[in-house]
């Protein structure tokens, strides 16, 4: 079953138990409480994101999606009935938007000194990847720092209508190999800067271009220009409607989607995702404080409580 885990920086002194090779990280809304928002994408998320995550081989995986503490209670218990049957899992409260990188270098950092290295994938609440995804990464590990599988789809999930396209250094299908604390700065970079970063620093960069193994979705609940993709996509010679086979492929839930599409006509004027940016000063002062107490801490730990007091 999947667990609910209170934010803690530390995760206690001992986290084995959550630890995995391959770490799959998710930022779910933090910073947005808005219901309408919230509902919207846990339609897309229990349609395309979950059902894509559970097809994959997940022996390896620990899965931690991280959502805002404010979030309405019956939001989070919609979250954790979706996910029940999953214990490789872990749903993980924050108050801050700095606590989820925070958080996540701890873990990743943890799973690298007990695993000797750590694979590191990131999914976006709404996005999905094709069934075998996972097995081809593995099948291809050991001869890359950053794994790019180049090729997916964009979906505008109203319409239902799917565009090839080659954007290879989306969050949902850039990978990486981790074997070491300082590895984990790479995980702050943007992902269009991946390429820039490794070519820089003369790590190995493997783009696959075999096959299509993500889906980008697009709707209006989180692409501020989303008109002009929507007009991209309904006019790209390429397109189609989405078929049978990709509903298989991409493990897509239609009865769910179908869910979302009912909900999103309904609903007007919500917010898109960067709407967390509102809270940044309070994030701002949030970890200027935390920061201030880690230096105390340090202090404490070389001179002694006896001193400070």
């Amino acid at each position: 079953m999947a667990d609910l885990l209170e934010s803690n920086f530390g995760f206690g002194a001992d986290s084995s138990n959550i630890l995995a090779e391959h770490v799959l990280l998710t930022r779910f809304g933090i910073g947005i409480t808005d219901p309408k928002w919230i509902s919207i994408r846990l339609s897309l998320f229990k349609s395309i994101t979950l059902p894509g995550v559970v097809s994959q081989n997940t022996s390896k995986l620990s899965w931690f999606i991280f959502v805002d503490k404010s979030w309405p209670s019956e939001f989070i218990s919609d979250l954790l009935l979706a996910t029940q049957d999953f214990d490789f899992i872990k749903i993980i409260k924050i108050d801050f938007y700095f606590e989820y990188s925070l958080i996540s270098e701890k873990l990743i950092a943890d799973s690298i000194s007990v695993f000797g290295n750590c694979l590191v994938s990131k999914i976006d609440d709404d996005d999905g990847i094709s069934i075998g995804c996972f097995d081809k990464l593995y099948e291809l590990r050991g001869g890359f720092f950053a794994l790019v599988f180049s090729n997916g789809y964009e979906f505008l999930c109203q319409n239902r209508i799917l565009k090839p396209s080659c954007m290879p250094f989306l969050t949902m299908n850039t990978h990486f190999d981790m074997s070491g604390l300082d590895d984990l700065k790479y995980l702050r970079i943007g992902h269009h800067r991946v390429a820039e970063f490794l070519f820089k620093e003369n790590r190995k960069l493997h783009v696959h271009s075999e096959g299509r193994f993500w889906i980008y979705s697009r709707h209006k609940y989180s692409d501020s220009r989303f008109s002009a993709v929507r007009k991209n996509i309904l006019e790209n010679k390429r397109s189609r409607a989405i078929g049978s086979a990709d509903y298989r492929n991409f493990s897509i839930d239609f009865l769910l989607l179908q869910d979302f599409r009912s909900k999103s006509a309904l609903f007007n004027g919500v917010p898109n995702e960067k709407t967390w940016l509102r809270q940044a000063k309070l994030n701002e002062e949030a970890e200027f404080f935390y920061k201030k107490l880690l230096d105390t801490k340090r202090l404490i730990d070389e001179v002694g409580s006896n001193v400070i007091q």
